[in-house]
């Protein structure tokens, strides 16, 4: 049977201190659970589909759960997510700064993050968009709706290929991750209405240059231009490129593969 760990924050759940984020119009009680950490209460909110996700991985996989995280927190975050603790038992490893996929015993093992980071070998890390929660600034560039929305698709699409992954005992782990690190937006060169200067770099274009687009703060050199709004789009009149919204961008890096761009276009 697959082995499948899954990094907890970014990937599950999101975490926010509950002092930041009390007082911000989409912040509501009903929403999200309260978590404490010593003297820090954290606002933490579970991803869109992340229990139907584990529900149906643990028919097929062993799932393992890492985090950074100590272990008091991550009780409290269980009681939520998996309280029966039918999903992971006691294959949980906390307090892990570096992650390792050393020692963990199974077969075909894969681990699931939304980082490479503070992993001591990645050749086996299927890396996912992460997810964050609409009143966390860090996505100010996204509409609160849509959001949400490719949140779920991130993880639904992570869903279909572990599975396929669990049902293909002849495939090795690297050969399997092979196609899914391509770059996606290879030989595109990007340019935002509102960025002119690609050394500032938002969430959305942080994650594309990691995905193999370039950015130019000359729209003339750009494949695609990119706006947030139908009104920034008149910047670009008369200009040949696809005028895109910036959830074009989003929804590729959700779904992992190149969407239609004519859901997307923004008509001058």
């Amino acid at each position: 049977m697959v082995t499948i760990v899954i990094n907890l924050g970014g990937v599950l759940i999101d975490c926010n201190f509950v002092a930041q984020v009390q007082d911000h119009p989409t912040f509501s009680m009903g929403d999200v659970h309260m978590v404490q950490e010593g003297e820090e209460q954290w606002a933490m909110s579970i991803r869109p589909g992340a229990v139907a996700f584990l529900t149906e991985l643990s028919k097929q996989a062993t799932c393992h759960l890492i985090t950074e995280a100590g272990e008091a927190c991550v009780r409290q975050v269980l009681t939520h997510l998996d309280p029966t603790g039918t999903f992971f038992g006691d294959r949980i490893h906390v307090g892990c700064r570096l992650k390792s996929l050393t020692g963990i015993r199974g077969d075909r093992v894969v681990a699931v993050d939304d980082s490479y980071t503070n992993w001591d070998d990645t050749s086996r890390v299927m890396k996912i968009t992460p997810f964050y929660t609409a009143f966390k600034q860090s996505v100010s560039a996204l509409s609160v709706g849509y959001s949400q929305r490719y949140h779920a698709m991130s993880l639904a699409h992570v869903q279909r290929r572990l599975l396929a992954y669990c049902a293909d005992s002849t495939t090795d782990v690297a050969t399997w991750l092979t196609g899914w690190q391509l770059p996606l937006f290879r030989g595109m060169i990007g340019h935002y209405c509102r960025d002119p200067n690609p050394t500032l770099l938002n969430g959305n274009q942080c994650w594309a240059l990691q995905c193999g687009m370039s950015w130019t703060n000359d729209p003339t050199q750009a494949t695609h231009l990119f706006v947030r709004n139908r009104v920034d789009g008149h910047a670009f009149t008369g200009m040949s490129q696809p005028i895109l919204s910036s959830e074009w961008l989003w929804a590729c890096l959700a779904s992992h593969e190149l969407l239609p761009t004519i859901d997307f276009n923004i008509h001058k």
